[in-house]
C-alpha cells in the first residue's frame, strides 16, 4: 500500500495485524510517559491531586463538635479568573479538613477549623492548562502541594434561620491561608454556616449530623508571590472563588469521583435540609 503526498511517493507500509499491535503499544506507552513540558513536573515527581486528612489536635477536638469535610464527591471549590484575553474557570472537589463547632447555642462560634487543598487537583478542563497551573511558574505543586486555611477565630456572628433540626448562621472567618510557601492573614466575610441534625432526609449525603459552609470571596495571585508574564493579559491577578464544602460528624470515605467529572458547586439554597 502506498500513501501518497501531492503524488509524491512518501512511505510503504506493510499492514500485518503484528505491526498494528506494536503501533498500539508504543502509542500507549507514550502516553503513560506523557512527554515533559517545560515547567511542569516530570511523571514519576507529580504531586499528589488528593492529600491525607489533617488530624484534630486532642486539645480542640475537646472544644466542641468535630465535623470532617466531605471530599471526593460534588465540586468543592470553584476558581474564576476574568482576564482580558480569556476566562478561565476551575475546580477541585479534592478539599480535605475539619470544623469544630462552638457552643449548642452558638455553634457558628467555631473553636477551630483547618482545611488543604491539593494544588494538582484543580482542573480547567484542559489537561495541559491544569499542568502548567501546578508548574513552577505558576503555583508550583512540586514544592507547595498544598493550599492551607487555618481557622484563628469567628466574628460578625448572626443567627438567619432557625427551623426543625437545622439552623443557619451568618459569620466571618478569620485566620491565615498558606499558598505558594507564604502564609498571610485571611478573612471570609458572609460566610454561611447551615447545621444539620442526623435524619431520614440527610443519610442520603452521609451518615451523622452535617455542616454546610457556603462563601465567596477573593485571592490575590501577587499577594502569595505568583508572579507570572501572563498576568494580567491571560489571567488574572484577583481570582473569585465560589465555596460549597460539606462535613460531617461521621468520618465518612472520600468520594472517589474524579476531580474534572465533579458536579458544579452548588449555589442553592443552604438554609434548609435536603428534602
Amino acid at each position: 500500500m502506498r500513501f501518497h503526498v501531492r503524488s509524491i511517493p512518501f512511505v510503504t507500509i506493510v499492514a500485518r495485524a503484528g505491526c498494528v499491535a506494536r503501533l498500539r503499544t508504543i502509542m500507549a506507552f507514550l502516553v503513560l510517559l506523557r512527554i515533559a513540558v517545560p515547567g511542569t513536573p516530570a511523571l514519576g515527581d507529580a504531586p499528589p491531586a488528593r492529600v491525607e486528612a489533617p488530624a484534630v489536635p486532642e486539645a480542640l477536638a475537646a472544644r466542641g463538635t468535630v465535623y470532617h469535610t466531605i471530599s471526593g464527591r460534588q465540586a468543592q471549590v470553584t476558581f474564576t479568573s476574568d482576564a482580558p484575553l480569556q476566562d478561565i474557570v476551575g475546580k477541585t472537589n479534592a478539599v480535605v479538613g475539619y470544623a469544630v463547632a462552638g457552643p449548642k447555642d452558638a455553634p457558628a462560634a467555631l473553636a477551630g477549623a483547618r482545611w488543604l487543598l491539593p494544588v494538582a487537583s484543580l482542573a480547567t478542563g484542559i489537561p495541559l492548562r491544569d499542568a502548567h497551573l501546578a508548574g513552577e511558574h505558576w503555583l508550583d505543586a512540586a514544592k507547595h502541594p498544598v493550599v492551607e486555611f487555618v481557622l484563628e477565630r469567628t466574628e460578625d456572628i448572626e443567627r438567619v434561620k432557625t427551623g426543625d433540626g437545622f439552623s443557619t448562621w451568618s459569620a466571618t472567618l478569620v485566620g491565615t491561608m498558606a499558598m505558594h510557601g507564604l502564609r498571610r492573614p485571611f478573612r471570609v466575610e458572609k460566610a454561611k454556616l447551615s447545621f444539620l441534625d442526623a435524619s431520614e432526609r440527610t443519610r442520603p449525603i452521609a451518615p451523622g449530623d452535617l455542616l454546610f459552609l457556603q462563601c465567596a470571596y477573593e485571592v490575590k495571585l501577587s499577594d502569595f508571590g505568583v508572579v507570572n508574564g501572563d498576568v494580567p493579559g491571560k489571567v488574572a491577578d484577583t481570582i473569585r472563588i465560589a465555596q460549597m464544602l460539606r462535613l460531617s460528624t461521621a468520618e465518612v470515605a472520600p468520594g472517589t469521583d474524579p476531580v474534572d467529572r465533579a458536579g458544579a458547586v452548588d449555589h442553592g439554597d443552604a438554609e434548609s435540609p435536603p428534602k
